[in-house]
């Protein structure tokens, strides 16, 4: 299903970003600080562009493809 590009923003902080990538907030605010993932500092928070966001998950699919699940 495609995305109403009226109805998706174009940032997001940090906390709406942890939850789409299924990260803890702070692991995303490491992210931010480090660089790992490029945000901007807005007062006491981050803000992370969609697009970004959307690169990391390919990235991440990316690298993970054909690697085996980990079981506990």
């Amino acid at each position: 299903m495609m995305r109403n590009p009226e109805l998706t923003p174009i940032a997001v902080s940090a906390r709406d970003a942890a939850e789409l990538l299924g990260a803890a907030p702070s692991t995303v605010r490491f992210w931010c600080q480090t660089g790992i993932l490029p945000a901007r500092k807005i007062g006491k928070g981050w803000v992370v562009r969609r697009d970004e966001l959307d690169k990391l998950t390919q990235v991440a699919a990316t690298e993970t493809q054909g690697e085996p699940m980990m079981t506990s």
